[in-house]
């Protein structure tokens, strides 16, 4: 007999479930339904092997919204049996505002009753629109006592439109990973928090939405936190600030904040994490550079990353505030725009990378050849060991070259 026909059910499902894709999908040529395709064994192993099914993810534009996926969607769902599930949904939250025919809007609402209809299985909830839960009898997360991970999301396109509150008396007790998109925050109105592990407030335009006394105080309620995000918009300094009471954070390993100095430096002032390893900041200027420095400080010993992106000003103030980093302490300084996501990537470095790096590093990223030069003047005013530069496509080859020479005579000398 074939060795490969005696392999047992087993390995084939192990084998089936390292082809699927790395996004989801309903494709008819791409595993799993690609597998059902090729012989009745195939099909059998298929069929039989339930966490193959349990993924699901919708993507793509509002094209792609059609009876199929309504098929599909409630195929996986059956095929997956009492699996525990994985739903992600960006095109339903992306394109809900545009969603106007009516056959669109139904299958919408298919999904989102099948969806509800298995809430008990739900371990992961990803890139929901907040309507979908906060204003509906159907989709309830008091009926999802598994959840483990939420994503709610709210881009609707003015904000008279966008939700107004946020109308969840309570959240599952196993949900370890929240994110909050776009939304007014109120989690300060819960009677209790779950024991999160990771936090995320991104990109809420409404200054009162993301005051630093709610953030302070929704963090109080967190000591378990790990990771956190938040977006930190431009409010007035008021003196109440001096009044509050410091959060301490003792588990925290990495924080990113998103905004304007203005308002990040005083959050910086009423925060303590003593375990914090990897440190972004989006978005300082000149008259943040203090509070970063006093919090540098506090975070000598244990900080290994610190990663800058869209900083305001190039001066004396930031140099004074990385002298307080240790010299094997990992600096990244983009003087161009940089997004909330892609500094998370920055400060989330794969361990072989960062194996590679001796003594003091600083990277540089800029989109013009000024503000590497003033970039560079930085670095070689603090006298690192190794300047690694890292150029964006807005820098011509040769910019690139002379900086490249002008750096390795500077090291020479």
């Amino acid at each position: 007999m074939d060795f490969v026909g005696r392999l047992p059910p087993e390995l084939w499902s192990n084998i089936f479930l390292d082809c699927l894709p790395f996004h989801p999908s309903f494709a008819a040529l791409k595993a799993p339904l690609l597998l059902t395709h090729v012989c009745r064994h195939w099909r059998d192993v298929a069929l039989s092997t339930p966490t193959l099914w349990s993924n699901i993810s919708l993507t793509g534009g509002i094209e792609s919204i059609t009876d199929t996926t309504l098929i599909r969607f409630d195929m996986w769902l059956e095929r997956s049996r009492s699996c525990p599930l994985s739903i992600d949904l960006p095109t339903i939250t992306d394109y809900a505002c545009c969603i106007r025919d009516a056959d669109k809007l139904d299958i919408v609402c298919g999904i989102i009753l099948h969806l509800a209809a298995n809430g008990h299985r739900l371990k992961r909830l990803l890139r929901i629109g907040s309507q979908y839960v906060t204003n509906s009898d159907t989709l309830q997360l008091s009926a999802m006592p598994w959840l483990e991970e939420l994503h709610l999301c709210d881009f609707s396109v003015t904000r008279s439109n966008r939700s107004q509150d946020f109308p969840i008396t309570r959240l599952p007790e196993n949900l370890r990973t929240l994110t909050l998109q776009g939304m007014p925050l109120h989690l300060t109105t819960l009677p209790s928090m779950p024991r999160l592990c990771h936090l995320d407030l991104l990109e809420s335009d409404v200054p009162e939405h993301m005051s630093t006394q709610k953030c302070l105080s929704v963090l109080a309620q967190l000591p378990t936190l790990e990771t956190c995000g938040l977006s930190l918009f431009h409010d007035q300094y008021i003196p109440e600030y001096t009044r509050l009471h410091p959060v301490v954070l003792p588990r925290l390993r990495c924080l990113v904040l998103d905004g304007f100095g203005p308002k990040i430096g005083p959050f910086m002032d009423h925060v303590r994490t003593p375990m914090l390893s990897s440190l972004g900041i989006n978005g300082c200027f000149a008259g943040c550079w203090p509070y970063v420095g006093r919090f540098l400080i506090e975070q000598r010993e244990a900080l290994s990353t610190l990663a800058f992106g869209k900083v305001g000003a190039i001066n004396g103030g930031l140099a004074q505030a990385l002298r307080h980093c240790r010299s094997s302490t990992q600096i990244v300084l983009c003087s161009g725009h940089l997004g909330s996501h892609m500094m998370a990537t920055m400060i989330d470095l794969r361990p072989g990378e960062r194996r590679m790096m001796t003594s003091r590093n600083f990277e540089v990223w800029a989109q013009d050849l000024k503000s590497i030069e003033n970039s560079t003047s930085l670095a070689s005013a603090l006298q690192h060991e190794q300047v690694l530069l890292r150029v964006c496509k807005g820098v011509s080859a040769e910019h690139k070259s002379s900086l490249e020479t002008r750096l390795a005579a500077e090291k020479s000398d």
